[in-house]
């Protein structure tokens, strides 16, 4: 049975973090390392899990329990890049790669619910869309996009 690719996307990131994680400072990769993983392969049974069920109440809690997850593992990478585990270009790679998944995942949810209103990603900012006005949405990846100095980074104020 082919898996849809939100699937084969979180097993790619697995198989990326798990090298990455091998090479965490020794103290770091049993504690933040192990759980980072752990964490994460829970995401990758769950998908695996949800794929394989049809529009169920259970599929719907599955989807919620990954989302969840998701957002543990965003932090638990935060935490690996503050305290220098991760590279700020790994971080960055593997945050985007999450919040592609995240996309998917909302897709996956709405189909499953039958939701026809949009519900923005966590890591994405918006501004709500008035009449004659285009909407401009800008990733906070890096703390946000700053108009004033056309770079990525901290605003400043």
């Amino acid at each position: 049975m082919d898996m849809p690719p939100i699937v084969e996307k979180m097993y790619e990131v697995n198989r990326w973090l798990l090298q990455k994680v091998g090479k965490f400072p020794r103290d770091q990769r049993f504690l933040l390392g192990e759980r980072l993983m752990q964490k994460s392969l829970d995401i990758q049974e769950c998908l695996v899990a949800a794929a394989l069920k049809g529009r169920s109440e259970e599929k719907s809690r599955l989807l919620a329990d990954i989302s969840l997850a998701l957002e543990q593992v965003r932090y638990l990478l935060r935490l690996a890049r503050d305290s220098r585990c991760l590279s700020q270009d790994s971080w960055f790679f593997c945050v985007k790669n999450l919040a592609e998944i995240g996309k998917m995942l909302g897709g996956v949810d709405e189909e499953c619910l039958n939701v026809t209103t949009q519900v923005p990603h966590p890591l994405l900012r918006s501004t709500f869309p008035q009449e004659g006005k285009e909407t401009k949405t800008f990733p906070l990846l890096l703390g946000g996009w700053s108009q004033s100095s056309q770079h990525w980074g901290r605003q400043r104020r």
